[in-house]
């Protein structure tokens, strides 16, 4: 064949093939956004211009539909999870110091054979769920991930920033959003298709599991729970091949550009909160010949590197000057893993520095929190933060600092915060689960006990809508 024909026939080719990507390929098309700066309370969304400011401290509600390429669909409810009208998810205990003067007076009332009636039917959902995680013997771990944290390495915690999505530019043809578009956070919408990152689900299912075989333990004195406990811990903290490294550089990572360059988002650090919890947890088998010192030092040792990561990193420094929950829970997680160690007086610092920096830009007069109030999921968020602030508050009272009946600049108390919340739990218009604040108002209830009858009341009263939540048995439990 001539020269000149094959040169004629290559060209042909060449422009049936790009005709071919023209239209199989779908471009992803940015829209407008509005960008709000949660660290300005002072006006509304709608009436902020786009601009850019730090990711982490904005926000964008969209203005119209995103489409994304690839196989993931035009961005609807097959492909965002949303609040569904009744109920929203159930958030959980996220952050406790559990009181054993309350479990140890209950713990005589079940060998007595006289449980309150009050908590009949939470001794009765507690044993079979224990027996339940003895009988599937589940471990957790960071290595069970199928998915590597961007180092290539299994031991390092990875997730991904949820509401992290890629803005296009309108009419360009996008083969990688990865790599040619910026990313920007739409709350509340979960971008699909991380599914496969599964370590802050491993750590949400061993906390739950940590949290229901302590408290186990301590009611019914069965070894077999405590033993589940401590595997549960050597295998997420201590043993060589599934430890996690202390060590959150890449949570949350944001997923622009190439993946060797990918690295974490301060706002990773909220993802290891239920830590909290697990550390206060240990104090209820601490007794058992199951927990033995080599575990006990190893695991206080894990916790003092990641104290220095903590307190040193350029996330964790970034992280300590949040304003919002990822503030509060910056002071809770660094209070909870000192004390854990000993260093209280690092402990008390954060209660301290909670009290001067946070509280009064936290609530406002009303009991309102309104960086909290602006997010997508607000109910959500608002439990999730008074909950961290109420954790503090137990460590203060540690160190004889009562936040409970402190005011803030605004004249406002933790007990009018709760107060806040118990109208626009029960509103009909509310889409997230009542059940969230049941932690709460049981905190209240002991607390402000001349209003004890109240909070009793709302409790009686969102434990019949909800059926209690899927977390009954620990929140009666620890209060």
């Amino acid at each position: 064949m001539p020269s000149r024909n094959r040169n004629r026939h290559a060209l042909i080719l060449a422009i049936l093939a790009i005709a071919f990507l023209l239209v199989t390929i779908e471009p992803v098309r940015g829209q407008h956004y509005d960008i709000v700066d949660f660290n300005d309370f002072s006006s509304t969304p709608d009436s902020h211009e786009v601009v850019d400011l730090d990711i982490y401290d904005t926000v964008i509600n969209p203005r119209y539909d995103i489409q994304v390429h690839g196989s993931v669909r035009v961005a609807d409810a097959s492909t965002v999870r949303v609040a569904s009208p009744r109920w929203g998810p159930i958030d959980g205990v996220n952050a406790d110091l559990i009181d054993k003067k309350i479990l140890s007076s209950l713990r005589a009332a079940i060998k007595a054979g006289k449980v309150p009636a009050d908590k009949k039917e939470a001794v009765a959902a507690l044993k079979p769920r224990a027996d339940g995680i003895l009988a599937r013997h589940h471990r957790y771990s960071v290595t069970f991930s199928t998915v590597e944290a961007p180092n290539n390495s299994s031991h390092y915690y990875y997730s991904r920033l949820s509401y992290a999505w890629p803005i296009c530019p309108k009419g360009e043809m996008i083969t990688n959003p990865q790599l040619q578009c910026p990313w920007k956070i739409w709350d509340g919408h979960f971008y699909p298709g991380d599914s496969n990152i599964t370590c802050l689900l491993q750590l949400t299912r061993f906390s739950r599991d940590i949290q229901t075989l302590s408290v186990a333990y301590y009611l019914f004195g069965e070894e077999a729970y405590a033993a589940q406990f401590v595997h549960l811990v050597k295998t997420w903290f201590l043993d060589k091949l599934t430890y996690m490294a202390p060590d959150l550089s890449y949570a949350q990572v944001i997923p622009h550009g190439y993946e060797w360059t990918w690295r974490g988002s301060r706002t990773g650090l909220i993802d290891t909160h239920t830590l909290i919890t697990f550390l206060s947890a240990i104090d209820l088998i601490k007794t058992s010949p199951s927990w033995d010192t080599k575990t006990r030092k190893g695991l206080q040792n894990w916790f003092k590197d990641y104290i220095k990561w903590f307190e040193t990193s350029t996330m964790g420094i970034a992280e300590s000057k949040g304003l919002n929950n990822q503030g509060t829970y910056y002071k809770g997680q660094l209070a909870a893993f000192s004390l854990f160690v000993g260093r209280k007086d690092v402990a008390k610092q954060q209660v301290i520095d909670y009290i001067e920096q946070d509280f009064t830009l936290q609530f406002n007069r009303s009991g309102a929190q309104p960086m909290e109030l602006r997010r997508v999921f607000s109910s959500l968020y608002s439990y999730f933060n008074l909950q961290g602030v109420m954790y503090l508050a137990k460590v203060g009272q540690l160190f004889g600092i009562d936040l409970w009946h402190m005011k803030n600049r605004n004249g406002v108390t933790l007990q009018d915060a709760v107060d806040f919340l118990i109208p626009l739990s029960l509103s009909p218009r509310a889409t997230e689960n009542p059940a969230n604040l049941l932690p709460l108002l049981e905190d209240a209830r002991n607390h402000y006990p001349a209003e004890a009858a109240k909070y009793s009341h709302y409790i009686s009263k969102i434990r019949k809508l909800t059926s209690g939540g899927d977390l009954l048995s620990e929140w009666i439990l620890w209060k």
